[in-house]
């Protein structure tokens, strides 16, 4: 009787006023703590982020002229996929990308090489750099 009691003194913690909480229900109460906390972020991330691409999906299979919406299903696709301009867009944006990567990483390693390799002023050199790029948007 008397270990029994010396356990259940190990496995639950008194509060006064609310009887013996054991440590699965302060586990419990912890975690639904933490769900309280991030259901504002959830909630947000629906209504600014999830919601907008559903809708967007939904309106795609749509004709509409702002007020009424026509169900037309893959026609826009279609119009999109054959557009030359869509196809002109696509091909811009990989080749500013590809360029972009191409660019910038062998400079960004070239300025970093000759800045590591100064010893004299290298330091203020490289302060004065970040602080330029820190000083404006």
């Amino acid at each position: 009787m008397a270990k029994d009691k010396a356990e259940m003194k190990a496995d639950s913690i008194l509060i006064p006023n609310q009887g013996v909480m054991t440590i699965d229900k302060k586990k419990k109460k912890a975690a639904l703590t933490w769900y309280v906390f991030l259901l504002p972020s959830f909630i947000g991330i629906l209504l600014f982020m999830v919601y907008p691409i559903v809708e967007s999906f939904r309106l795609s299979f749509y004709q509409s002229n702002g007020t009424i919406e026509n169900f037309i299903g893959f026609s826009n696709f279609q119009l999109v996929l054959t557009s030359k301009t869509f196809w002109n867009s696509v091909w811009n944006t990989f080749f500013i990308a590809f360029f972009q990567i191409a660019l910038t990483i062998p400079l960004g390693f070239i300025f970093a090489s000759m800045i590591n390799s100064v010893r004299r002023g290298g330091k203020t050199f490289l302060k004065l750099f970040t602080s330029c790029r820190m000083s404006h948007p």
